[in-house]
C-alpha cells in the first residue's frame, strides 16, 4: 500500500459544528471519521473562545485493515445449531 497523508473533507463530521459554552461550563466536541481505503489522514479546524484568537486543533491517525480470526465453537449464533465445525477466517 502506498502511504499517503490527505485531508478527508467529506468524510469528516465535528459536532457540534458551532456552539456556545458558558464561562465554568465544559462541553465535548466529537469527531467521527469515516473513511473508505486504508489510509493516514490529517484534519485540522478551528476553536474559537470569546475574547480570544482562533485556536487550531491538529488530528492525525491512520486507518487500517482489521484482522479477525473467529472460530465457529466460540461464535454466540443465537440459538441458532451449527451442525460441524471449520475455522474460518472474517474480513470486513
Amino acid at each position: 500500500m502506498k502511504e499517503q497523508i490527505i485531508f478527508l473533507l467529506s468524510s469528516v463530521v465535528v459536532n457540534p459544528s458551532n456552539g456556545l459554552v458558558s464561562t465554568g461550563s465544559q462541553t465535548s466536541i466529537t469527531i467521527e471519521v469515516t473513511p473508505i481505503e486504508l489510509i493516514k489522514f490529517y484534519i485540522r479546524f478551528g476553536l474559537k473562545v470569546l475574547g480570544q484568537d482562533e485556536q487550531e486543533i491538529h488530528m492525525t491517525g491512520e486507518v487500517i485493515e482489521p484482522n479477525l480470526n473467529i472460530l465457529e465453537s466460540e461464535f454466540n449464533y443465537g440459538g441458532v445449531s451449527i451442525l460441524h465445525q471449520n475455522n474460518f477466517i472474517l474480513k470486513i
